[in-house]
């Protein structure tokens, strides 16, 4: 029951910091944001859009592994299963949104050649 009450709330926590990312209120900074290429952390018109875009990820990814994680609490013989398949989905989710957001990081710099 451990594993999907953490998992749980692991969830909660990406939801919860994903918000503001998805809302640009983020300002540029080395702590907290996606900071996956020198673009994104030296021009702000680079670093909204990876951030807007990763924080949308991040709410849907804690979103998912919230829900897999409650499937889990409610169905309790199957719960490490369901904690299991959240963790999946969390980890899966983070490498994609990671991979789409240098894309978007690549193409921006590009298209503005930066």
């Amino acid at each position: 029951m451990i594993h999907t009450l953490s998992t749980f709330l692991i969830g909660v926590l990406l939801f919860i910091l994903g918000y503001p990312l998805a809302k640009r209120k983020i300002k540029r900074n080395h702590f907290y944001g996606y900071r996956i290429s020198k673009a994104v952390m030296t021009y702000d018109h680079i670093w909204y859009k990876v951030n807007e875009v990763g924080g949308k990820h991040m709410l849907l990814i804690g979103l998912t592994t919230s829900l897999l994680s409650l499937v889990g609490f409610l169905v309790e013989e199957a719960s490490i299963l369901f904690s299991t398949l959240a963790l999946i989905a969390m980890f899966l989710g983070i490498i994609i949104s990671w991979i789409k957001c240098l894309r978007i990081s690549n193409e921006m710099k590009r298209s503005k050649n930066l």
